[in-house]
């Protein structure tokens, strides 16, 4: 109004992204066993997906996020929970890369990922779709970690979710 537009040619909308997580989180509490399948309860677990190539294909870097994941499991006596991804796995067998402590899990459909989603601690990741989603199911607090070096979904910043990982293979200062 303050530009001169008359007031019943503006329209509040919303974002359909927003809209349509809620509305498929809502349809995905009524019918997965997802938690119950891979034996993990909700708050209990941190969920990860890493698949981007700059992090897989550079296997120092996807070591070094490896490592991370396994400090971090132990650090807080909680378990990764880490649908692979087909092109992080190929990495991972090519370069011997040992997981063997995280909780490596197919990948999901859209129903079960959105509930594992709304159900973790905290998400890491480096998808541009699962930061979306992590700020939408948690806009009031804390829930992402952002396993990228290049520059994060703007709501991200916005909501102050930003935490900047820097993947290391032990611990600082140790």
């Amino acid at each position: 109004m303050k530009e001169g537009i008359a007031k019943e040619k503006i329209f509040v909308t919303g974002n359909t992204i927003v809209d349509a997580v809620y509305q498929n989180l809502r349809l995905a509490e009524k019918n997965s066993g997802i938690l119950e399948s891979i034996g993990v309860k909700g708050n209990d677990y941190f969920l990860a997906t890493v698949h981007r190539q700059e992090n897989v294909d550079n296997i120092q870097r996807f070591r070094n996020i490896l490592e991370g994941l396994k400090l971090l499991q132990d650090d807080f006596g909680l378990p990764v929970v880490y649908p692979i991804h087909p092109r992080a796995r190929r990495r991972m067998q090519e370069h011997g890369l040992n997981s063997d402590s995280l909780t490596i899990v197919e990948p999901f459909d859209y129903f079960s990922f959105l509930q594992l989603e709304s159900k973790a601690r905290l998400i890491l990741t480096d998808s541009g779709g699962v930061q979306e989603e992590a700020c939408i199911k948690s806009h009031a607090s804390p829930s992402g970690i952002i396993l990228r070096g290049l520059k994060p979904w703007m709501l991200a910043r916005t909501l102050s979710l930003e935490q900047s990982l820097r993947t290391f293979s032990r611990r600082p200062g140790s």
